[in-house]
């Protein structure tokens, strides 16, 4: 024996451990004990508590099924937007805004073609008079904020 085995605060912990370890086992499962798995927790489960996990399971059904359209809806939006970008731009470039306007009504499920639509339909409204007036571009600026709010829900 050493120091450690005769300090007294070691001494305590050494019983502590032997008598722990002189213990009888608990009893086993095959003794009559009780099983920890899903069988036996959902057989010893009152009403209740079976009500209550139904219900988690069906929120849990939804929660996943809304995960999966969230991610198919932005997925096809983000390719829809990267196709139309450049093609509503050139169409631009080249001063055609009604093909612009065909452009972005093909392409649905982009919310940047929403937005820019409005904006060009607004445009396309006041384009016969020469000249644009703050009323005029105000109301565009309205136009492009009603289409974002409207696809921001």
């Amino acid at each position: 024996m050493d120091y450690f085995d005769k300090h007294p605060r070691n001494e305590k912990r050494l019983a502590a451990f032997r008598s722990l370890a002189n213990r009888q086992p608990a009893a086993s499962p095959a003794a009559g004990g009780n099983e920890f798995t899903l069988t036996e927790m959902v057989k010893n489960m009152g009403p209740v508590a079976i009500t209550v996990v139904i219900i988690l399971l069906i929120m849990s059904v939804y929660s996943i099924a809304i995960m999966v359209e969230r991610y198919l809806t932005y997925t096809a939006a983000k390719k829809q937007s990267r196709e139309f970008a450049p093609r509503v731009a050139q169409a631009l470039k080249n001063n055609r805004i009604e093909e612009a306007i065909n452009i972005s009504d093909k392409h649905r499920k982009s919310h940047l073609a929403m937005v820019v639509n409005s904006g060009l339909q607004e445009f396309r409204a006041h384009e016969q008079s020469n000249e644009i007036s703050g009323d005029e571009i105000e109301a565009s600026k309205r136009a492009l904020q009603r289409a974002i709010a409207i696809k921001t829900r």
